[in-house]
């Protein structure tokens, strides 16, 4: 049967797949061209942030583990610091995912979704650490 489209039949796995297993050249298609995606333009662009700031998100996980580590340290509280760090690790992953969820709704626009939960948190990691170091 004649294939009467731009589109190579090996695309069409793109289409159902979610974004977690999209590359950016893929996910930025889908934003250009809304008409081929399956699901809303906002998806795709709440994903796109949420893939850029990915480099981000290792420094930020340094840095709200280093508050833990340096109470550790000073005051030897191995068992309060590793609590601290897994909760504020997991409000920070809660956030995340309700913000991300928000985004791919469109209730909130794309950047704010993928990144201010991440600044909320780097902002109390850096509170963290001047409060350490006091």
């Amino acid at each position: 049967m004649p294939w009467l489209t731009r589109l190579r039949p090996s695309q069409l796995s793109a289409f159902a797949a979610h974004p977690v297993i999209l590359s950016l050249q893929e996910i930025r298609r889908f934003i250009r061209r809304p008409e081929v995606g399956t699901r809303p333009t906002h998806f795709y662009a709440t994903w796109l942030q949420e893939r850029l700031s990915l480099p981000f998100r290792a420094v930020l996980m340094v840095l709200l583990a280093a508050p833990a580590a340096h109470i550790t340290r000073r005051q030897g509280g191995l068992a309060a610091a590793l609590a601290a760090g897994i909760t504020v690790g997991f409000l920070y992953f809660v956030a995340d995912g309700v913000a991300l969820s928000l985004g791919e709704a469109g209730q909130l626009p794309p950047l704010v979704a993928a990144w201010v939960p991440g600044l909320i948190f780097a902002a109390l990691g850096f509170a963290m650490v001047l409060e350490v170091e006091r």
